[in-house]
């Protein structure tokens, strides 16, 4: 395959290669048609969720061979081929490669019409097939360079419908897509306007950094990090304190995320400190959690002037969480325990909603 006059068998497997493009078949089917005309195990890692492994007798699996004697990632595509090696083996990884590039492509342009929110689901899967996710930026009018930012929202549909209104108000335009538990909005354009928008009562909302359109996967991952960490909005105006919860930027995160990543709901409620949080809250009544949320970040007149009540008000609410938690809340201790009490919690109630 290297020289002007190659092995006949080489020739045969070059002319399967170049049949198989012309006849576009499923891609399973193609890298099993190389295998068994090779006589070797063909292997190859298309995406993360997309692999091929086949022997020469006709079977597939995904499992990766161990025996392999010729490998590469020619096209962005990994390749792999067993024994025995030969000089012509750098060559049938790239077209090899080849094959597997246009039949995705194929793939990609042969799917059904899609929807505007399946074109988002498209765009923001993390394992999409490239091809799908092209064919995902034509059709929502993007470019891969187009900058967007990720909002994972949450709350009941008059909400939400307002929340979008509120970002296409602004002169921007809002794409979207529902998951099980969560409403994905992408957000073109680069509007630096985060810390000024509104978030309807009951919606709780996080948002990634900007990034091109075609990294969308990477901003939805993002904004799923940092929905970790909010709680429903309880007023429709903002401003909103970072400590409130109501829209978290992924910048906010920080190192917090470790622990969103390492602890389960039980392992959560087993922690001392996020129980006696419980019976604050059930005997604190409404106004106890947003009190405790300015409170573990700031002193007491801060917490009066932004939930606009009196000072000797926020004064009752600490006393009164003071005495069921068994530490004080006037120092940077106390204060970090309830912190780290509060941001324990919304992990737990976010569990598994992303």
């Amino acid at each position: 395959m290297t020289t002007s006059d190659p092995p006949v068998g080489r020739v045969e497997v070059l002319r399967l290669l170049d049949d198989l493009l012309v006849r576009h078949p499923p891609l399973e089917q193609a890298v099993a048609a190389v295998a068994r005309r090779t006589g070797r195990v063909v292997a190859i890692k298309a995406t993360e969720a997309r692999t091929v492994v086949a022997d020469p007798d006709g079977g597939t699996s995904t499992r990766w061979p161990t025996d392999v004697a010729a490998e590469g990632t020619p096209r962005g595509v990994v390749v792999a081929l067993g024994a025995p090696a030969t000089p012509d083996d750098r060559l049938l990884l790239e077209r090899i490669a080849v094959l597997v590039v246009v039949l995705l492509d194929r793939e990609a342009l042969t799917v059904p019409a899609r929807s505007e929110p399946e074109q988002v689901a498209v765009l923001i899967h993390r394992t999409a097939n490239p091809g799908l996710r092209n064919q995902a930026l034509l059709a929502l009018g993007l470019r891969p360079t187009t900058p967007v930012r990720a909002f994972i929202t949450a709350g009941h549909g008059s909400a939400l419908a307002a929340f979008i209104a509120h970002l296409t108000g602004t002169g921007t335009r809002v794409l979207w897509t529902t998951r099980a538990r969560t409403t994905v909005l992408l957000r073109v354009g680069d509007a630096d306007d985060v810390g000024r928008l509104d978030v309807p009562r009951g919606l709780q909302v996080s948002v990634s950094r900007v990034h091109p359109a075609g990294e969308a996967p990477q901003a939805c991952r993002e904004a799923d990090g940092a929905f970790r960490f909010t709680q429903p909005s309880p007023r429709d105006r903002g401003p909103y304190p970072l400590e409130e919860g109501v829209l978290v930027p992924t910048e906010a995160v920080n190192g917090y995320d470790i622990l969103a990543e390492a602890l389960t709901p039980e392992q959560i409620s087993c922690i001392g400190d996020v129980q006696a949080l419980e019976q604050v809250l059930a005997v604190g009544g409404p106004d106890m959690l947003a009190t405790l949320d300015v409170v573990a970040t700031g002193s007491i007149r801060r917490a009066a002037r932004l939930l606009r009540v009196h000072h000797n008000s926020v004064l009752h609410r600490v006393a009164q969480a003071e005495r069921l938690f068994g530490f004080g809340l006037n120092d940077a201790y106390g204060r970090n325990r309830l912190f780290l009490a509060l941001t324990l919690r919304r992990i737990r109630q976010t569990h598994g909603m992303v």
